[in-house]
């Protein structure tokens, strides 16, 4: 009985606690007008510094921070939050009820136009650091769900570091700038949660970052180090060149697996002379992980925006980073997509690249213990490289290795001065269903060029680049609604609509119309709606004239087939391996009959020429 007794005892006595724990949650204040030996429970009688209300804190409490500079506070949260009482902490400007200052708006237009901001300790309460060199305004060191809203920082070593397991936190509408040693190399980090761990992962899971300006931080900008975090509209800025270290080096990193970066935008203000290639080159924003022992994968990068990144405005670098998806992104200025260092496997859908030395790069270098591949089986599809020196350079940056089995499919390259530059080892890559307008050469570089062409039009390129050998190639005026202005959709009379092979990978087009609205997928990157009106014949076969200035019939054919067009000059016929096994060069009536019974059964390509077009058809 008295056991019994004393088990209820013990059981009320939970309870009550249990109600009384949820009793302690508490609204608390801080001005540059209080004290810390107030009790900081009201406007009235608010705390005086921002660390003093860390260490005084419980899991649900609320901290809202008063307009002001709080000097060289560095604030460190001893215990964390839970996911239903979080420790939250909130600048104000006036009033805490006040509809919050967002000055990441006034900020990102300054810095847009090239205006460098200015610090309003009126506006948001501010954090200013000693030196830059040293310190971190605010720190989270293996703690959760704690969030951070409305606060400045400046001249830190480190603007905010969640560091270690530092799991389910927010950071929003935070501002950070100048924060690391100029003259020394690897200092610097904006916003940072997670710590680097080989091997074993990484370890800052489910944070979010969100309306965060980072600006002129040497090492790094905003980094990721961790699973399922997520940045959101988010921007990074950097015009400091004055030593070599004091540019950004790394923009938007993400080191772990399923994170996701959305509507972020990053920007090197380049000065007079131009910077782009002094100093740190600057890394956009990737994926960066350490040779194969460790996976990112997963992560996705929507609707962000780099400009001026010679390093890559978007990059996947190491062996194991594989499976991520870059989707609606653009580069402008810099080197548009980069790959390297054994990346695979990743794919790049609906993106830009203009104004670029490179649209898309392949390189090499010793970091992940000399991979062996730049990188392979990498997917873009959908994407336009408008305005390249090279529309894909295999670099030669800094190790000889092979960059091979990549495939670029729908895409559209105009612009460019070469198609290629082949500095590197390639093999076995392939561009299919792709419009290359107004490109000069075809390549330049020591290394031979191993690049597969099927379905694609080629169309008043210089005299650098004929058109390659290959299935379904075409050399037509693809009738771009307006190319000079951006506009890449194809008008009605387009020749490259109903010209493209069916692929797995663009079931869609850029902006989401199903493939094929046609009879078959069209070439480059958007898909003209129209319906099926193909003819088929008694015998089932498909009739190719349709849309077409020539016939080739039957076709598919048991060997025997028929050619006609207007003006035929000569025909050649390849076999699938690209060998020509026939030619013919005397047409009469522009019409000629093909015997191919004898030769093996398989796909075959035949090139036709006459005065106004020469095709390849399947």
């Amino acid at each position: 009985m008295k056991n019994k007794i004393l088990k209820q005892f013990l059981l009320i006595l939970s309870i009550n606690l249990v109600i009384i724990g949820n009793g302690w949650s508490t609204t608390y204040y801080v001005a540059k007008t209080g004290n810390n030996s107030y009790n900081g429970t009201s406007l009235s009688t608010p705390w005086k510094t921002m660390s003093y209300a860390a260490n005084h804190v419980v899991a649900g409490d609320i901290v809202y921070i008063k307009a002001g500079n709080y000097g060289s506070e560095q604030v460190i949260f001893p215990i964390s939050g839970t996911a239903t009482a979080p420790i939250s902490f909130i600048g104000y400007k006036d009033n805490p009820t006040e509809t919050p200052v967002l000055l990441y708006n006034s900020y990102k237009t300054s810095l847009d136009g090239n205006i460098m901001p200015t610090l309003y300790d009126s506006i948001l309460p501010l954090l200013t650091g000693a030196s830059r060199a040293s310190g971190t305004g605010i720190k989270i060191i293996d703690k959760k769900y704690i969030i951070i809203k409305n606060i400045q920082i400046t001249n830190y070593a480190e603007g905010l570091l969640g560091y270690g397991s530092a799991n389910y936190n927010i950071v929003e509408n935070v501002i950070t700038t100048n924060t690391g040693n100029v003259d020394v190399n690897d200092s610097g980090k904006g916003i940072n949660f997670g710590t680097e761990v080989v091997p074993g992962g990484y370890k800052a899971n489910g944070n979010t970052i969100k309306n965060c300006i980072v600006f002129n931080s040497c090492s790094e900008g905003i980094t990721i180090y961790g699973n399922n975090n997520t940045v959101e509209n988010s921007r990074v800025y950097s015009n400091d060149n004055s030593t070599s270290f004091s540019s950004i080096d790394y923009y938007i990193v993400v080191k772990g697996n399923n994170n996701n970066v959305k509507g972020c935008y990053i920007k090197r203000i380049l000065g007079t002379p131009n910077p782009l290639y002094n100093q740190h080159v600057g890394h956009g924003i990737g994926v960066k992980g350490r040779n194969d022992k460790v996976l990112c994968t997963g992560n996705t990068f929507e609707n962000c925006t780099s400009v001026n990144l010679a390093g890559g405005g978007f990059y996947v670098r190491h062996r194991g980073v594989k499976g991520n998806t870059f989707t609606n992104c653009t580069s402008n200025g810099g080197v548009g997509f980069l790959v390297r260092d054994g990346a695979s496997n990743n794919e790049f859908v609906n993106c830009t690249s203009k104004n670029c030395d490179a649209g898309i790069r392949f390189m090499d270098s010793s970091e992940d213990d000399s991979a062996q591949y730049a990188g392979r089986h990498n997917v873009f599809a959908n994407c336009i490289f408008k305005k390249s020196t090279y529309a894909i350079d295999f670099n030669n940056y800094s190790l000889s290795s092979l960059a091979d089995s990549n495939v670029i499919v729908n895409c559209i390259f105009y612009d460019a001065d070469y198609l290629f530059q082949t500095e590197r080892d390639n093999a076995k890559n392939k561009m299919i269903n792709c419009i290359i307008s107004d490109v000069t050469n075809l390549k330049t570089g020591s290394k031979q060029l191993n690049f597969d062409f099927s379905f694609c039009d080629f169309y008043n390129n210089g005299n650098g680049l004929p058109l390659p050998e290959g299935g379904g190639n075409i050399a037509l005026d693809p009738l771009f609604v307006n190319a000079v202005g951006g506009n890449f959709n194809l008008q009605a009379t387009s020749p490259c609509i109903d010209r493209g092979a069916r692929l797995a990978c663009t079931t869609i087009d850029r902006v989401g119309i199903a493939r094929p609205q046609g009879c078959y997928y069209d070439m480059g990157a958007y898909e003209f709606i129209k319906t099926c009106s193909k003819n088929m014949t008694p015998s089932g076969t498909e009739n190719n004239s349709v849309n077409k200035s020539y016939m080739v019939y039957p076709n598919p054919t048991e060997g025997n087939f028929t050619i006609e067009a207007n003006d035929l000059q000569w025909i050649e016929v390849y076999n699938i391996n690209g060998q020509k096994i026939y030619s013919v060069n005397k047409i009469k009536n522009n019409k000629t009959s093909i015997d191919l019974s004898k030769a093996p059964k398989g796909i075959y390509f035949v090139k036709i020429k006459s005065n106004t077009e020469t095709v390849i058809e399947k």
